[in-house]
């Protein structure tokens, strides 16, 4: 395995990689043929719980750490993260966001704004009229309201899907909710020989709900997601 600069995991060749390689390789013996009507059918539990065990094993000493992964945020602080992380480089993404947060702290402070006035402070980062949009229709939707706690409810948000749904439950309110993109979507691939590759399939979906743990749920999707 290794850390590419878009947080996947991918195999180097030439076997050029030390102790995290070993995440992926230890599963080849145990790779099922996923063609099944349902994705991941043919995985037993066994394989599923050791891939687990694995991938936390891993995180204690490999998560990076970024202001938004922070346990102490809230909903409205993870959601406007992942709104800022859309098709951009989390790295990228940090002096932004703080200086985001410093101006308005939730969604509510948002409300008497301008899209122009939004879209200035996220020029650096690019689709600054697209990222403006999204949050200010978020919040005249929210409207003073608290953040919806089901991925239903959530959904019913403006330019709010699975995964930012998934996300905001996962990371804003430490619920068990599972989250695919396609760098997870690769790591599932390699482990698990799958082979859909359109991450908002919902069969994909129901099997990354199926291997997410119902303990350390949290930490397992952020070693998922780096």
């Amino acid at each position: 395995l290794k850390r590419a600069k878009s947080s996947c995991f991918y195999i180097q060749g030439q076997r050029g990689l030390e102790r995290p390689t070993s995440i992926i390789e230890e599963y080849t013996s145990y790779r099922f043929p996923i063609r099944l009507l349902m994705i991941g059918g043919d995985v037993s539990r066994e394989t599923i719980e050791r891939f687990r065990e694995d991938l936390l094993d891993w995180s204690e000493s490999n998560l990076r750490e970024f202001p938004w992964r922070d346990p102490e945020r809230s909903p409205h602080e993870v959601m406007i993260a992942e709104i800022l992380l859309q098709r951009t480089r989390a790295d990228n993404v940090v002096p932004i966001y703080e200086e985001f947060l410093k101006r308005y702290p939730d969604f509510d402070a948002l409300t008497e704004l301008t899209a122009k006035e939004v879209a200035e402070l996220l020029q650096p980062l690019g689709l600054q009229n697209r990222r403006a949009e999204s949050l200010l229709d978020i919040a005249s939707q929210i409207d003073g309201t608290a953040i919806p706690e089901t991925r239903e409810e959530l959904m019913e948000l403006p330019h709010v899907g699975l995964y930012v749904s998934g996300a905001t439950l996962s990371f804003g309110f430490d619920r068990p909710a599972a989250i695919v993109d396609s760098n997870v979507m690769r790591v599932y691939e390699r482990v698990f020989d799958i082979q859909e590759r359109r991450p908002r399939n919902d069969e994909l979906w129901a099997f990354a709900e199926r291997v997410l743990p119902d303990d350390h749920h949290r930490q397992y999707n952020l070693a998922i997601l780096d």
